[in-house]
């Protein structure tokens, strides 16, 4: 027969044995899985509130000041789209084009701060473009190839975390 101070302490080191391993298991990093939904409306809005470079400067023997308008996301299943006017007032003359390239959000671009969206394949649109002239495409490309979207702000990921 077994005292019970030493089933009682047999039992006491058990708890913190595990006890002890529960902590410790705790304590590793965690993969979490979240889908988050949201629609066009929200993003545009998101959208509207950024600001987009404006170049300037001399190329080919011509000024140039390029913008571009706010860009508009329309959503579809299994692709996104942007939609936004490149507006260029050169010496040579003004000009207007509609580009419509689509995007994605790559993995490394999703953040509990912010979610990116990067634009695929400009380059190629506006190379592709007969009415843009030769001079400007570099510029064009330059200038707005790397331009990411910042699809969704860190405020509410924040809220929907602190759920």
């Amino acid at each position: 027969m077994i005292p019970i101070r030493r089933i009682t302490s047999m039992f006491i080191m058990l708890i913190l044995s595990v006890s002890i391993l529960n902590i410790d298991n705790f304590a590793q990093d965690r993969n979490i899985s979240a889908d988050l939904q949201i629609n066009a409306s929200a993003i545009n809005r998101y959208i509207a509130s950024q600001t987009f470079p404006t170049l300037s400067g001399t190329a080919s023997g011509y000024s140039y000041s390029i913008s571009i308008t706010t860009p508009v996301v329309q959503l579809s299943t299994n692709s996104a789209t942007v939609q936004f006017t490149i507006m260029a007032n050169t010496s040579a003359g003004n000009y207007s084009y509609t580009v419509q390239p689509t995007f994605t959000i790559p993995n490394l671009s999703v953040s509990l701060s912010q979610i990116i969206a990067v634009i695929q394949s400009f380059d190629n649109i506006i190379n592709n473009r007969s009415d843009i002239p030769s001079w400007l495409k570099p510029i064009i490309i330059n200038g707005y190839n790397n331009l990411n979207l910042m699809v969704y702000p860190s405020k509410i990921l924040d809220y929907a975390n602190s759920f």
